[in-house]
């Protein structure tokens, strides 16, 4: 394994509100071209990081999603 910095991406860290679900959530961000990026399943902690190209800039719809794809949460974030 090579552990390394990866200058080509940015990373934003989103937070929302649990709303008392408990089981593992992911994250569905769509960008304003209806191009959709997924995180895996991850423990209902209320944060995730999600990754961008370095150059982007614009908004994305972010739902989190539960293990049925009931909808915990959802908004809009800006990334400049």
């Amino acid at each position: 394994m090579t552990v390394a910095v990866n200058f080509d991406r940015k990373a934003v860290e989103v937070t929302w509100d649990k709303n008392g679900y408990e089981g593992d959530v992911r994250l569905v961000a769509t960008g304003a071209e209806g191009d959709v990026h997924n995180t895996s399943a991850m423990k209902n902690d209320g944060r995730a990081v999600l990754t961008y190209p370095y150059d982007f800039s614009g908004s994305s719809h972010v739902q989190v999603l539960g293990d049925d794809d009931t909808v915990v949460d959802e908004g809009e974030i800006t990334v400049g």
